[in-house]
């Protein structure tokens, strides 16, 4: 809503008149439309009839609305005339057309200096007639449409002349009629001295708001290609169309639109504070972004690109951390490891499902140098050196498929190592080491470990894989008392006696027979279990 204080109202002519008070030479209808409904709404008017009905503006979605037409109730508008005498003079030579005036010498000669221009009026007072003028020729010359008007339209030796501005007024914005006492049509604009109005109809039933389109073309970021943009802050620079080609001109038309994204095509370095702002690149292969001296990222968001420089709380995602990469905090996910990368001293650091960009037998590495915060690895695929531990920081680094190398420079901390992964402790028998937990660690060589190594007392649950080992662990056991233990013949009872490892107690009697069945100790043919028939 804009109030104009630079309009009034004669409410007691028919039809009333609105006047746009000099020098404003503009007025928009809705700017007309809440001024006129701010003056009916003010005590001292309130007994007037209503001076105007308005219409549109109905938002019909993706920046368009409906066009806004205003009707003047029984009134019309004027802007404020404008008597400005810009010079006088006489007439130094004839012209009987009356399109050419000469006024040469003091005090005349002075067309240029006061700036009369085409379009101003020309005013023989001697005959009272006017013409519109074409052109300033010079100081003492111009040219102007015929002299017209009550008498002779021609300038004659002696003529006095008086030139003044004209001024062009314009009503924009919409659309605007007037309707008389009697709700017949009325021109809405009333004339005034030496201003011309020009009024802008819209042939739309509909309008665009103009900030709603520049916006959607940004899409909701401003692109950047130092090597292919344009230097500036005009719309559309910062367009995919017409990226900018340098970081002060893209920050500025960000910030002028409430825009916290940047598109960066190839290369660009930041070299300012430009923290709580999100990057995103074409590719890693393409966009590399790199934090330079002067820059800050705090609370960044990088997406899809090469990432270089400290990088300080931030937020990473299908990047690729570059070799040297320094005082690391924040999340980063799905990303790449090429070399040795920094993380900062006190703030933590989480990796999300990120994986070595080395192959072979060589691995990226997490130097810890100083640090004391806490570091959490998780889903991380291929190898992870650490080095140089020396500040207690506390790990946690679960691998989906992976080794993992905790080299002899890490002295102190805590590493929690888990997941299917091959552990490289190699500050086994150094003094002082880091805590190094491992149960976690899944792979063949410890699959096979703790299975041969399971104590099968604790599995004694019937039908289980442990009882069935125990029982025939037991079973065997048993068997060999009869290979190994002492046993006794009775030639009386014609008997075989198996005893338990004591000597004394029994574990089996056999009857000995012969080919015929008979009990015999002799020619033995077989022997069956005492009591069997």
């Amino acid at each position: 809503m804009a109030i104009r204080y630079d309009v009034s109202v004669n409410w007691y002519t028919s039809p009333r008149i609105i006047t746009v008070a000099a020098p404003s030479t503009e007025i928009t209808i809705q700017d007309l439309v809440d001024t006129c409904r701010n003056l009916e709404e003010q005590f001292s008017n309130m007994s007037y009839p209503h001076l105007i009905n308005a219409a549109g503006k109905e938002p019909l979605g993706g920046g368009v609305t409906v066009g806004i037409t205003a009707t003047l109730q029984n009134a019309i508008l004027q802007f404020e005339g404008r008597t400005c005498l810009l010079t006088s003079g006489t007439a130094t030579e004839n012209d009987a057309k009356g399109i050419t005036l000469t006024a040469a010498g003091s005090p005349n000669g002075d067309f240029v200096t006061v700036a009369a221009a085409t379009g101003d009026i020309v005013y023989n007072a001697t005959t009272g007639t006017m013409a519109a003028i074409l052109a300033i020729d010079s100081e003492d010359q111009l040219t102007s449409q015929p002299l017209t008007g009550c008498s002779t339209g021609a300038w004659t030796i002696g003529d006095v002349y008086h030139i003044f501005e004209n001024t062009v007024a314009n009503i924009s914005g919409g659309n605007l009629t007037a309707l008389d006492e009697n709700d017949a049509e009325l021109d809405p604009v009333f004339s005034s001295p030496y201003v011309n109005v020009v009024r802008t109809a819209s042939s739309s039933a509909t309008t665009q708001n103009l900030e709603a389109i520049q916006s959607s073309v940004f899409a909701g970021e401003v692109v950047i290609d130092v090597a292919g943009g344009t230097a500036g802050t005009e719309f559309p620079i910062g367009t995919h169309e017409f990226p900018s080609n340098n970081l002060t001109d893209a920050k500025t038309i960000a910030d002028e639109r409430g825009i916290e994204r940047f598109h960066v095509e190839g290369a660009l370095t930041i070299d300012r504070n430009m923290d709580e702002y999100r990057w995103r690149g074409q590719n890693a292969n393409i966009t590399t972004i790199t934090v330079g001296v002067g820059g800050t990222v705090v609370n960044g968001e990088f997406v899809s690109c090469y990432l270089d420089g400290p990088l300080d709380n931030i937020i990473a995602r299908e990047c690729v951390l570059a070799d040297g990469l320094s005082n690391v905090s924040g999340y980063i996910y799905e990303s790449g490891i090429e070399g040795t990368i920094y993380p900062h001293p006190t703030k933590i650091l989480h990796i999300f499902s990120s994986y070595s960009l080395i192959p072979g037998t060589s691995h990226p590495h997490i130097d810890l140098t100083g640090v004391s915060s806490l570091i959490g690895i998780r889903d991380y695929s291929g190898g992870l050196g650490f080095i140089n531990a020396d500040s207690n920081p506390t790990l946690s680094v679960d691998v989906a498929s992976g080794t993992i190398h905790i080299h002899d420079t890490c002295s102190s901390g805590i590493f929690n190592c888990r997941g299917v992964a091959v552990l490289n402790d190699n500050t086994v028998g150094i003094s002082p080491r880091p805590t190094v937990l491992q149960d976690g660690i899944v792979n063949k060589a410890v699959i096979a470990d703790q299975v041969w190594d399971e104590d099968l007392a604790d599995h004694t649950v019937t039908g289980s894989a442990g009882a069935t080992v125990t029982d025939i662990d037991l079973n065997l056991e048993h068997l060999a008392k009869f290979s190994t233990n002492r046993s006794y013949i009775d030639g009386t009872a014609k008997t075989l006696t198996i005893y338990d490892d004591d000597g004394t107690t029994p574990l089996a009697v056999f009857d000995l027979l012969d080919s015929t069945a008979t009990p015999s100790v002799t020619q033995i043919f077989e022997r069956l279990p005492k009591g069997s028939p």
